[in-house]
């Protein structure tokens, strides 16, 4: 929600506004807050009053959820992986916080894993994940498994309970207003996460005329189970990349388009949007086509029907 929480529901099978007990009138449907990462000082119940004010992130777009199977990763295979990214979509320039002469609010992408994925609510309420459950994947270790600080990075993330990455600059100053505005895509074992940064507001020139200060739009390609880099995502043949540049503006979501000849994918920003191409078999991204690679499925099987 816009308070940095995220809910689990779980359904029950049917309503009956007639029943006895109100576990009975709602069919059984039961729900909690699954993690929480907009109050990371004070409580809830005061409103968090000692959390900072770059400390309360907002999601604006629902999560998106896998099935993963994660031997690699996590000390428990199986699990629902819940990926979202903070940022305010009402507030995309951030005037709030530089209201404040405070830092613009520290957003994130997030990757949540839920052990408990089987059918029905859980034998008893689980404690809501936060931050310091999370491995943070900002370093980027666990894209090489022959870098030094691989060996521990992996130990840190199979304790945790998912993974996240900020969203800021390797460069000072380090938070810029980066934040997510879309909902993220995961396809092929890639996490797709587009952002938006916020123009400068560098000086202007006296008797010019400025360029639009729309800010820019970025485009991330992450490994869904670990939030490491894991293709070339421009394609440029120089090595792994974790994000890219795709235009002007607040960019849409990542849209997948599964072609006979490959695959697409598609972002929508200002300048009337980016596109991505697969790239030749094997799932790799030699030969791909636009502003970055979208990895083609190496083990995907297509299969088509219809109903009478």
């Amino acid at each position: 929600d816009t308070r940095g929480q995220v809910f689990r529901i779980d359904l029950g099978d049917q309503i009956d506004p007639s029943a006895g007990t109100a576990i009975l009138k709602n069919g059984g449907s039961s729900g909690y807050v699954f993690a929480d990462v907009g109050c990371t000082g004070g409580t809830r119940t005061n409103d968090c009053s000692a959390t900072l004010k770059y400390d309360r992130r907002k999601f604006f777009y629902m999560p998106t959820l896998v099935q993963a199977r994660d031997t690699t990763y996590s000390a428990t295979a199986d699990y629902d992986l819940i990926a979202i990214e903070s940022g305010d979509r009402e507030d995309p320039l951030d005037k709030l916080t530089e209201a404040l002469s405070v830092d613009p609010v520290h957003n994130r992408i997030y990757a949540f894993r839920d052990y408990n994925y089987q059918y029905g609510a859980p034998g008893s309420t689980p404690t809501a994940l936060t931050e310091s459950d999370l491995y943070n994947s900002t370093t980027n270790e666990l894209e090489d498994p022959n870098s030094a600080g691989y060996a521990a990075a992996l130990t840190d993330i199979k304790a945790a309970d998912g993974w996240y990455v900020d969203l800021k600059e390797t460069t000072l100053p380090n938070w810029v207003g980066e934040k997510g505005l879309a909902e993220i895509t995961v396809f092929s074992g890639v996490l797709y996460a587009t952002t938006y940064i916020p123009p400068s507001g560098g000086p202007v020139t006296p008797g010019t005329c400025p360029p639009p200060a729309e800010g820019s739009a970025r485009l991330y390609g992450l490994n869904y189970l670990s939030g490491a880099g894991i293709v070339d995502l421009n394609n440029s043949g120089s090595g792994i990349d974790r994000y890219v540049d795709v235009g002007g503006g607040i960019p849409s979501g990542v849209v997948i388009i599964i072609r006979e000849g490959g695959t697409t994918g598609l972002v929508g920003t200002s300048g009337g949007g980016a596109f991505g191409s697969g790239g030749g078999g094997g799932g790799g991204c030699g030969g791909a086509q636009g502003k970055f690679c979208v990895k083609n499925s190496s083990g995907a099987i297509p299969t088509f029907w219809y109903d009478d």
